[in-house]
């Protein structure tokens, strides 16, 4: 995680607790880097794009091979983006669009559990109806075998007396 994310974090931070105005500007800018809005308050940016130069430049010198501004706030965002990330997983914080996706995703697990269910509910009664008369044929035939060997068993029995 880049060192600097904490720095401008604490800053922001220290700033928000001596004034309710800037914490509330820094809560509405997050509210719009979380739900990447475009409405974003041109204020808002420029303060934090401002500090963000601040911090990032400090020591270094513009070289005529750097790419321009654009790119290079870009390219800043993004990776500004992925500290937040960091942060907040370190932090085990779940963004709303994450959090919003997996209540739906098991949703769908759970309508999908309830039809298998139900398929398995009318597969068990189906197949109960089906063998209910496999069971009274198999009794029947267990009833004519034990009759038959009793029978046999009495045909054999003066041929086994000696």
């Amino acid at each position: 995680m880049d060192k600097q994310v904490f720095e401008i974090m604490g800053n922001i931070l220290l700033q928000a607790a001596k004034s309710q105005e800037q914490y509330e500007k820094f809560s509405g800018w997050l509210k719009n880097v979380f739900q990447v809005s475009e409405k974003e308050t041109k204020n808002d940016t420029d303060e934090l794009m401002s500090a963000l130069k601040k911090i990032y430049s400090m020591g270094s010198v513009k070289n005529k091979d750097e790419p321009p501004i654009p790119d290079v706030l870009d390219q800043l965002g993004q990776n500004f983006q992925q500290s937040i990330d960091t942060f907040m997983d370190m932090m085990s914080c779940v963004p709303r669009h994450k959090h919003i996706e997996l209540i739906e995703k098991y949703e769908n697990l759970k309508k999908t559990c309830e039809e298998k269910d139900e398929t398995i509910k009318n597969l068990r009664l189906l197949l109960s109806e089906k063998t209910a008369g496999v069971s009274d044929t198999v009794n029947e035939l267990h009833d004519i075998i034990q009759k038959q060997t009793e029978q046999f068993m009495h045909f054999m029995q003066p041929f086994t007396k000696s």
